[in-house]
């Protein structure tokens, strides 16, 4: 018979947590370019990058070449309020987010410009995003 009493007994979970986005599934939401993170796909985010001063570092990702980095404190002057619905939909800090985009996005976008150029249309975008989540080589790639 237990001798502890259930006031004092921890109370288990009704059950799993529900598992909060990664990092790759809020760029995800932020290339998708609707929602409240969305900025209107890869041609909205280069505005955004373009407003916020940072356009040359924007087109060195999609530029054939090496990528210009970005800081945290950059990646969240461009993106603003995109950054905070994106770290409330993955349930995360607003800084640990810059932090974590500031080394993944340049990856990405210039994973979906194999051509050094932002590909036109939605349906574009998705199937490089497509490639680049499926492993397809990255140009200049042997």
């Amino acid at each position: 018979m237990d001798t502890q009493s259930s006031a004092t007994s921890p109370v288990p979970p009704a059950g799993p947590a529900p598992a909060s986005p990664g990092v790759a599934d809020l760029a995800v939401l932020l290339l998708r370019g609707d929602g409240a993170a969305g900025l209107g796909g890869l041609a909205g985010l280069e505005s955004a990058f373009a407003r916020a001063g940072l356009g040359e570092r924007f087109a060195s990702w999609v530029a054939v070449g090496p990528n210009a980095p970005v800081t945290p404190a950059e990646l969240d002057r461009a993106l603003g309020p995109s950054l905070e619905a994106m770290a409330r939909a993955g349930r995360t800090d607003r800084a640990r987010l810059a932090s974590s985009l500031a080394e993944l996005l340049p990856r990405v976008i210039d994973g979906l410009t194999p051509a050094g150029r932002i590909p036109t249309g939605r349906l574009a975008t998705l199937w490089g995003l497509g490639r680049l989540l499926l492993g397809g080589r990255r140009r200049g790639a042997a």
